[in-house]
Formats: structure tokens, C-alpha cells, sequence
């Protein structure tokens, strides 16, 4: 088994922690014009970047077996907790609660239906550009995003044309992150070579800084294409923000921590958020940047990481719930 890569799996800790701290805000209601903002922007794009640099450590696929494979994996990995805890959620009105996800996928876990369209997406482009591939690096690169472009443009239409089934506008904001990450993986060598380390280090602040300005400056957009564009702008420079924080940090206790959490993200995704509101009575009379909404938020996100931590390790103690409801084959 090929070793973890550190780095990645603290920067997926890092970032589901961001995802429980944004859903106890949310959820709960509180108006936050600072800190939510920022963790909206960075959250689920820096997760797509991640998985697309994952998948360019991966030589691509060459053939239709080694396709069907990874579609397959994928399938299990993603589709599986998808529709199991859709199921769970709209038992009691499953057709329409069906109907209803599927032109509007964010009443579920999106985030696994987005990815494996990606997924396909992606591993498609690379099989019917493998001629592309065996000529050169550069002939690769073109062939790949000539190819990967008709595909998407499918759901570029798809969106233009107002058909709201799979959610196209999902797909749309979350490819950039996704190719942003796959190119950082497999031109590595030559953007260091082309970007020297004091270029990078002046990137690194220059994007935090415009990442932190545009975050506070979001209810100046107001056009939904504008706002669509601004958005994905966000979350490659946040993205890119964390990547690069984490990729040259040094190992530490802390990062080995959060490493250990992001070998769990996809679990703690799928769980966390229902545990979100139970101290919430409904009658929240302070703000969150009150000591009592300190004290809220800190208690929720204890509760939330011991009954997430305690579900998870109940589901995974039998082969049948760990596939349906996480997408593992193993325990």
C-alpha cells in the first residue's frame, strides 16, 4: 500500500473542522459577516482540490477495463452514502424526496453526487485523450483540456438553458478547484522550476490577502453569473492558501493530528451536521460574538465530535453499514 501523504490528509482534517465550525454557524442561524464567510469561500473548494491532486499522482487511465474500474470504485466510494442516507433522510416521502434532491442536490450530500460527475468527467477526458498522452507531456496537456472542455460544456448548456437536474451549477463552481489541483500534481516539477520559492511565498500572501478581501467584500456582487465567478475566484485562492500553508509546513503534533481526522472526512461528512442544533431551543436571544455564543459554539462542536465519533465507529463495526452509508469496502 502506498504510503499517506501527510501534508493532504492534515489539510482534509484542517478543512472538515472548518465544515463543523461552518455548520454549527449556519445551522444555528447566527449572523456572521466574518468568520462564516471566510469558511464558506475555502470549505468544499479546497476539498475538490485536494481530490484532483490525488488523482494526478495516478497515471490515467488507457483503456476501457481500466475506466470501468475506477467509474466503479468511485460509484461505491460516492454513490453508495449518497443514496443510502437520502434514503435514511426521505423514508417517509421517498419518491419526492428523490425527485427533489435530484434537481437540487444540496438537500443531500451534494458534495459525493458533484465529485463522481466530476469523477467521470475526468477519467473520461483522460481515456479518450490517451493518443495524447504517448506523444508529450504538452500534447497531454492541450488534449486534456480540449477534451475535458466539450465535456463539461455539456453542463455549461445545461445550466444556460435553466434544466436544474444533477444540480449543474455544482459542477460548474467545482471543477476550476478540482483541474486546479490535478495540474498542481502533475506539472509539479515544472511550475517549481518556472515559480522559485520567493515567488511562491509572494503569491502565497498576495492570494491571502485578495482571498480575505473578497470574502468580506461578497455583498457588493449581486448578478447570480458575477456571484458564480467571484465564488470559484474565492475558493482557488483560498484553496491555494491552505494547500500551500500545509505543503510547506514541517510535521508537528498538530499536523499529525489533523492528518489522523482527514483520514475520516468522508465519514465525519456524511454524519456531523445532524448533531449541528441539539442545544439550539430555538430561542437564541445572543449574537456569536458574545461570550455566550462563544461557550455555544464550543459546546456543540464537543458534542458534535463525540456523537459523529461515536456513530461513525458503531457503523463501522459492521461490512454492510460501512459500505452503504460510507462507501468502504473495509473496516
Amino acid at each position: 500500500m502506498a504510503k499517506r501523504n501527510q501534508s493532504l490528509d492534515a489539510m482534509k482534517g484542517f478543512v472538515i473542522l472548518l465544515v463543523m465550525i461552518g455548520h454549527i454557524i449556519n445551522l444555528n442561524r447566527f449572523y456572521d459577516p466574518y468568520i462564516y464567510p471566510l469558511i464558506e469561500a475555502v470549505q468544499m473548494p479546497a476539498f475538490f482540490m485536494i481530490s484532483g491532486y490525488i488523482s494526478g499522482m495516478k497515471s490515467p487511465v488507457s483503456n476501457i477495463m481500466d475506466w470501468r474500474q475506477v467509474i466503479s470504485k468511485r460509484a461505491v466510494t460516492y454513490l453508495f452514502p449518497f443514496f443510502t442516507w437520502l434514503l435514511l433522510k426521505q423514508w417517509d416521502d421517498l419518491i419526492r424526496g428523490f425527485t427533489n434532491t435530484m434537481i437540487q442536490l444540496d438537500r443531500g450530500l451534494w458534495f459525493l453526487m458533484t465529485l463522481f460527475i466530476i469523477n467521470v468527467l475526468f477519467y473520461t477526458t483522460q481515456l479518450l485523450n490517451k493518443k495524447g498522452y504517448q506523444k508529450s507531456k504538452l500534447t497531454g496537456f492541450l488534449g486534456f483540456c480540449v477534451v475535458f472542455l466539450l465535456l463539461s460544456s455539456v453542463f455549461v448548456v445545461q445550466y444556460i438553458m435553466g434544466n436544474p437536474f444533477l444540480s449543474p451549477v455544482l459542477t460548474i463552481k467545482y471543477i476550476p478547484p478540482f483541474l486546479f489541483g490535478y495540474f498542481l500534481s502533475v506539472y509539479k516539477e515544472e511550475i517549481q522550476s518556472i515559480f522559485k520559492r520567493e515567488i511562491q511565498t509572494i503569491a502565497f500572501f498576495a492570494c491571502l490577502i485578495l482571498f480575505f478581501v473578497l470574502c468580506l467584500r461578497q455583498n457588493n456582487f449581486t448578478s447570480p453569473l458575477v456571484i458564480l465567478s467571484m465564488s470559484i475566484i474565492k475558493g482557488l485562492l483560498g484553496s491555494y492558501v491552505v494547500f500551500y500553508a500545509f505543503s510547506k509546513s514541517k510535521e508537528n503534533l498538530i499536523k499529525s493530528k489533523l492528518a489522523w481526522i482527514g483520514k475520516y472526512t468522508l465519514e465525519i461528512y456524511t454524519v456531523h451536521f445532524h448533531f449541528a442544533t441539539k442545544l439550539n431551543s430555538g430561542d437564541l436571544n445572543f449574537g456569536l460574538y458574545s461570550l455566550r455564543g462563544f461557550l455555544f459554539v464550543f459546546a456543540t462542536f464537543i458534542i458534535m465530535s463525540i456523537t459523529s465519533a461515536l456513530l461513525i465507529y458503531m457503523i463501522k463495526q459492521n461490512k454492510v453499514t460501512n459500505l452503504l452509508m460510507f462507501g468502504r469496502n473495509n473496516s
